[in-house]
């Protein structure tokens, strides 16, 4: 990494001189506590943090790794969401295919299908790949 200064040198720069692909030992990623912590463990059933979290239905994926589209349902919205889900909403290409007719959200990060159905697919995918997972 450089940053260059005004006048063309290096103001600062950090280089490697190696690396090392190995695994690493266990021990460097063991959580040590500073003395006088209290440390209380819990597993994903029982946090405390997010008892709601276990009511809630996961949603549906289609595909693997970066590949993955996820399914949802659109929830429903009170008169006043759902006008300012529809200004949204308007302001989206129009897409459509086998799987239906929705909206199009594109974004360099990732792309979502809003479905005139309610359903949603969203992913780090191309638009066609939302669609074939809509099409299941």
């Amino acid at each position: 990494m450089r940053i260059v200064a005004d006048d063309g040198l290096d103001a600062f720069s950090v280089a490697a001189t190696s690396i090392d692909f190995g695994v690493p030992d266990k021990s460097v990623f063991d959580f040590r506590p500073p003395a006088g912590v209290k440390v209380t463990e819990h597993d994903g059933d029982d946090d405390p943090a997010a008892p709601e979290a276990k009511d809630k239905e996961l949603p549906k994926t289609v595909g693997t790794g970066w590949a993955t589209v996820a399914l949802l349902e659109v929830p429903d919205a009170d008169s006043e969401g759902q006008q300012q889900a529809d200004v949204f909403l308007d302001s989206l290409p129009v897409v459509s295919g086998e799987w239906g007719k929705g909206r199009l959200l594109s974004t360099s990060l990732l792309n979502a299908v809003i479905t005139d159905d309610g359903r949603v697919a969203v992913g780090s995918v191309v638009p066609e790949r939302l669609y074939a997972a809509l099409k299941k």
